[in-house]
């Protein structure tokens, strides 16, 4: 799942929030299959607290030999998450209606993995359907899937 993190504001606590957001959310993840390392600011954090992963030097080289053997990537988009330094712990269910996460200058794929082509999917909307007259009224995500496709136009220019 691709969830991109953003500062709420650009001061440098909610930046460093964010950058650290993605590092779990998103490097963890594609770093490995796609860079053939995973990322040291992730490892270096698991390492400090004795949670480093149970994996074999011959594990960490079969993904060195085969990062670059990778020739696309899916990505199952859902909805950008934006953060702010926070020393507890919050959740949210509430779907965001952003779609322009996938434009040229996410700071998620910029520099990190253009040299891989994506397969995007799209999860939709997680909204309330209401039933008028027994038949669903979507009009907030058809008009949510209209400008994603906008947004992924875009992105593919």
């Amino acid at each position: 799942m691709f969830l991109p993190a953003y500062s709420v504001e650009s001061n440098k606590d909610n930046l460093e929030a964010a950058q650290h957001a993605n590092e779990y959310e998103t490097f963890w993840y594609y770093d490995p299959i796609l860079k053939g390392e995973y990322p040291s600011y992730v490892v270096k954090q698991l390492a400090e607290n004795g949670w480093t992963p149970d994996w074999t030097e011959e594990e960490l080289d079969t993904l060195r030999r085969n990062a670059d053997k990778n020739d696309f990537i899916g990505l199952n988009y859902c909805q950008p998450i934006h953060v702010e330094k926070n020393h507890e712990a919050v959740s949210s269910m509430e779907h965001s209606r952003e779609s322009s996460t996938l434009v040229p200058g996410n700071p998620s794929f910029d520099g990190f993995y253009r040299t891989v082509k994506m397969d995007v999917t799209e999860n939709g909307l997680g909204d309330e359907d209401p039933i008028i007259e027994g038949e669903v009224v979507d009009v907030p995500r058809i008009k949510y899937i209209e400008e994603h496709l906008k947004v992924i136009k875009r992105a593919i220019q």
